[in-house]
C-alpha cells in the first residue's frame, strides 16, 4: 500500500479493518473475448489492478453471472483473468484460426474458474464497490446482493447524458437508464460521478428517492496506451492509409453524428479529389443495411476514403493515435468519453462536440464544435489535415502543459470516499 493510499483510509480508524468487495461482473462476462476494449472494461480493469496492488489482504471479488448466480471469486482466478484479458488487448495474433481457438479456450476456462462460489458474510465494516452499470437496472438482483453482503454500497456513475436526448436513443435503452438511476438513488449509500454534469443529472433522482446520500465527483483516469518499440517494424497489415487520416472511435451509438461526418467527407472529396483525407471509424461494423450503409454503397469515392474497423488491440490503437491527424467526436451527447482524455494523453489532438461533459473530461484542451454545424467541422478538419497548421499546432502546444488525472490519483480519491463511508 502506498503512503497516499494508506492516508486515504487513516481518516477512519475503523476502515483499516474493513473489507472491500469489488464487483467485477462486467469484465468477467467478457473474459477471453477478442474485442476492442470498451470504456467500462478499462475502468473496471484499473480498479482491479490498483486495489489488488494496494489492498491484497482486504480486497474480495464478486460477480453476478449471466445465469443470475452471485458469489465470490478467488484472487488467483481474477489475476489470471486480467492477465489473459490484457494479452487480448495488447497482443496481435496474425493467424485467425489460432486466435479463434485461443479465444474459445479462454472462454471455456473462464466459465470454470470464474464461476461465483458461495460465501459466508464476515462481520464488521464492508464496502461493496461497483464501477460498471452491470445489473444496476435489476432491482431484485441488487437487493439480493446487498442482503447477502450486508455492506455499504458505493457505485460509479457515468454516461447519463442520453437522458436528455430521448429522440436519439432506442426507447428500451432510455428507459433502462432512467430505471438504473432510480435504483441507484434508492439503494446506494454513496455515488461517485465522473463529472459535475453527470452529478447534476443524478441529483433529481436522489431528491425523488428522499435519500440525501453523498454524491462525489471524481474524474476518470487517463493513463497512456502502450507504445510499440521503435525497433518494431510496421506490419503491412497494420498500415491504415497513405493519406492523412482522422479517427472516430466508439461511434456505434445513436447519439454519434456519423452521418454528418460522411457528408463532410463527401464535400472534402469534391474539393480535393484523391488528396482528400481518410476517415477511420473504429469500434463499429460496416453499416450494411442502414441509411449510412446505403449512402456509402452508392458512392465509390466515399468507400475509398471511409473505412470501418470493428476492433483493434491497444498496440494497434496506439499506432493509430500516433499517425492520425485528430480524433473526431461529433456526438450529440457523451457516451464513454474517456477516449477523449486518452487521446489527449497520447498527444493526439481532438475535435469534439461542444458539450459540458467533453469540456470537463478534456479540461478544455480540445477544440469544440457545435455537433450540428457541418460547415464548422469541415473547416476544422481541413485545417487539421496539415500537421503544422496554426490551429492544430495551437492544440498540440496546449497539450504539452496538460497533466490529466492518472488512475492511481483517481483511486486515491475513491479511497477517501470509502474512508468517509466506513
Amino acid at each position: 500500500m502506498t503512503g497516499s493510499s494508506n492516508q486515504a483510509l487513516n481518516d477512519s480508524s475503523e476502515a483499516r479493518d474493513g473489507e472491500i468487495i469489488l464487483d467485477v461482473s462486467w469484465l468477467t462476462e467478457r473474459a477471453g473475448k477478442a474485442v476492442m476494449t470498451d470504456g467500462v472494461s478499462r475502468i473496471e480493469m484499473a480498479w482491479i489492478k490498483l486495489l489488488l496492488g494496494w489492498f491484497s489482504d482486504r480486497i474480495a471479488f464478486a460477480r453476478l453471472n449471466r445465469w443470475g448466480r452471485y458469489g465470490r471469486l478467488s484472487q488467483s482466478a481474477v489475476l489470471t483473468m486480467i492477465e489473459q484479458t490484457e494479452k487480448v488487448w495488447q497482443e496481435s495474433e496474425p493467424n485467425q484460426l489460432t486466435q479463434n481457438f485461443r479465444q474459445k479456450f479462454y472462454q471455456a476456462k473462464a466459465l470454470i474458474e470464474l464461476w461465483p462460489h458461495l460465501f459466508m458474510p464476515q462481520r464488521g465494516i464492508k464496502i461493496l464497490l461497483q464501477a460498471s452499470p452491470h445489473h444496476l437496472d435489476n432491482e431484485a438482483a441488487l437487493k439480493n446482493i446487498l442482503n447477502k453482503e450486508q455492506a455499504s454500497f458505493i457505485c460509479l456513475l457515468y454516461d447519463t447524458e442520453m437522458l436528455e436526448y430521448p429522440e436519439y436513443v432506442p426507447t428500451p435503452e432510455w428507459q433502462n437508464l432512467k430505471k438504473r438511476l432510480d435504483i441507484i438513488a434508492r439503494y446506494a449509500d454513496c455515488v461517485i460521478t465522473d463529472s459535475e454534469a453527470t452529478r447534476n443529472r443524478f441529483l433529481p433522482f436522489m431528491a425523488e428517492a428522499g435519500r440525501p446520500i453523498p454524491v462525489v465527483t471524481i474524474p476518470l483516469g487517463a493513463d497512456a496506451l502502450p507504445h510499440l518499440k521503435k525497433a518494431d517494424p510496421r506490419p503491412k497489415s497494420e498500415q491504415i492509409s497513405d493519406h492523412p487520416y482522422f479517427l472516430a472511435i466508439e461511434s456505434d451509438h445513436a447519439g454519434h453524428n456519423t452521418e454528418m461526418l460522411v457528408t463532410v467527407w463527401k464535400r472534402l472529396i469534391l474539393q480535393l479529389g484523391t488528396k482528400a483525407p481518410d476517415l477511420l471509424i473504429l469500434g463499429q461494423r460496416h453499416p450494411e443495411n442502414s441509411k449510412l450503409g446505403k449512402m456509402l454503397a452508392r458512392n465509390p469515392d466515399l468507400q475509398r476514403h471511409i473505412r470501418f474497423r470493428e476492433s483493434c488491440n491497444d498496440q494497434q490503437l496506439s499506432h493509430m493515435m500516433q499517425e492520425a491527424r485528430a480524433l473526431l467526436k461529433p456526438a450529440f451527447f457523451a457516451r464513454r468519453g474517456m477516449v477523449i482524455a486518452e487521446a489527449l494523453r497520447h498527444g493526439l489532438p481532438v475535435l469534439a462536440s461542444d458539450i459540458a461533459v467533453y469540456r470537463e473530461i478534456s479540461s478544455n484542451m480540445a477544440d469544440y464544435i457545435d455537433p450540428l454545424n457541418g460547415s464548422a467541422w469541415e473547416e476544422a478538419i481541413s485545417e487539421y489535415m496539415n500537421p503544422f497548421s496554426t490551429r492544430r499546432q495551437t492544440q498540440v502546444m496546449r497539450l504539452k502543459g496538460w497533466h490529466p488525472m492518472l488512475w492511481q490519483d483517481h483511486m486515491r480519491k475513491v479511497l477517501a470516499v470509502i474512508a468517509a463511508q466506513s
